[in-house]
């Protein structure tokens, strides 16, 4: 009998609809092209990008914004996210402005330009500078700040006024941030810097009206563990014929054993029912558990290896031992896949040959072993839960090479079955109807 059983770790209660908030930006400045790298405007009203019509070398100009993700709940799954910004100056129009994101860390300091504050002023301890990211204490690894060349978003300024930035490239950026944010280091605002005249002027977060602000979609989810033991489970034995097998018997066996020359390995199958994890869920890990239950006398360590099966197989009414039994109609076998009605491709089944987890074997009966999660493992559930027909389950090799050194372990009929432990995250949503 299958077993499952569920833990909610998180549960958040919230309407199905998708949330929107908008988050102002905590920190902007403006780094002006200079060689001395002396000027910012850390705490004035606007901020610029693009190129002005001073002297070649003085007059490009990029914007710097971050914003605080910290108000957003974590595990928030970000659907969409739009960049405002609104412009009070341009001469020349139009003109395309792109985001990129910062790699470096920057500061916001105190200087104040006067009047348009197109030309800067005199950088405080802490500002952002066209060389240092943090004026007095350290430098940016290249001059104009440190960012990826690949742009998130981009915008046409046609006029004054709101200009919005949205791209998938984006919305994916910041819910990078979100996830690790240590990633977090802002955005730099880059205009038309190869003609005169196109720089753009942007209300900083100190203005009074249109500061910066991300506006923000997102869903909450819910973050459940479920146990699973196998909804099928046998043992493949390497015979000439393939009519051995052990559907129901409560061992499965892995690696050699002494048996006669030639026919000496087993390897075990096994399946898990996944159809109560719902599709459009997160597989975030996966860790399998078994326990030894016969170890043969001189046995030594080994690993053992999880591979992914290519081609459903049976579990017959078969019952027996290390060497198994008759194989009953629809048992797997090391030649079938169906006993007597279909055979594998390869003898001793059909398998993705790059292994999914590994794990260490010890010499002792009793010992849980343990295929800790992996990335391999992860995909191999996400991809079960996604697409049911193609879950085929693992197959396990032990050491195939090492007479009398198999292990025996608990089977689904076994009185400590294997456990198939999935910790997943669904957004809140597929719980409305259950729960509200």
């Amino acid at each position: 009998m299958k077993t499952i059983t569920f833990t909610l770790l998180t549960f958040v209660m919230f309407n199905a609809d998708a949330i929107t908030v908008e988050i102002f930006a905590d920190k902007d400045n403006t780094l002006y092209e200079t060689a001395a790298g002396d000027l910012s405007n850390g705490a004035g009203e606007y901020f610029f990008a693009g190129r002005t019509n001073q002297t070649v070398g003085q007059s490009i100009r990029r914007g710097l914004l971050h914003f605080d993700l910290a108000s957003l709940p974590a595990g928030a799954v970000i659907n969409d996210v739009t960049l405002e910004l609104n412009t009070t100056l341009s001469n020349n129009l139009p003109t395309t402005v792109s985001l990129h994101d910062l790699t470096s860390s920057w500061g916001e300091g105190t200087s104040d330009a006067p009047g348009g504050e197109g030309s800067g002023t005199t950088a405080t301890t802490g500002d952002a500078t066209w060389t240092q990211n943090f004026f007095g204490s350290s430098s940016w690894l290249a001059p104009g700040g440190d960012y990826n060349i690949i742009s998130l978003a981009s915008a046409s300024v046609t006029s004054v006024g709101a200009v919005t930035f949205n791209h998938p490239s984006l919305t994916t950026q910041v819910q990078n941030w979100l996830t690790t944010p240590v990633t977090n280091r802002g955005l730099i605002v880059i205009g038309d810097e190869n003609t005169s005249s196109t720089a753009v002027r942007f209300n900083s977060r100190e203005n009074a009206a249109g500061q910066p602000k991300l506006i923000i979609d997102y869903d909450l989810t819910i973050a459940v563990q479920a146990e699973f033991n196998p909804v099928k489970d046998n043992t493949l034995y390497e015979t000439d014929t393939g009519n051995t097998s052990n559907g129901v018997g409560d061992r499965l066996f892995i690696g050699k054993t002494g048996a006669s020359a030639g026919f000496k390995k087993r390897r075990a199958v096994l399946e898990f029912d996944l159809s109560s994890i719902p599709s459009v869920a997160t597989i975030d890990s996966v860790q399998l558990d078994l326990q030894v239950t016969n170890t043969a006398p001189g046995a030594i360590s080994f690993d053992a290896d999880l591979y992914l099966l290519l081609d459903e197989w049976g579990e017959g009414t078969s019952i027996g031992s290390g060497n198994g039994d008759s194989a009953t109609t629809n048992d797997a076998t090391w030649l079938h896949n169906f006993f007597n009605t279909s055979t594998w491709n390869n003898e001793g089944g059909d398998f993705v040959l790059l292994e999914s987890g590994s794990t260490s074997v010890g010499t002792s009966n009793g010992e849980t072993i343990s295929f800790a999660s992996t990335g391999d493992m992860v995909a191999d559930v996400q991809l079960w839960v996604q697409n049911e027909s193609m879950n085929h389950g693992w197959i396990i090799l032990g050491d195939e090479l090492t007479d009398q050194n198999a292990r025996g372990l608990s089977s689904r009929e076994g009185l400590n079955p294997p456990v198939l432990t999935v910790d997943y995250t669904v957004p809140d949503l597929i719980f409305e109807n259950g729960f509200e």
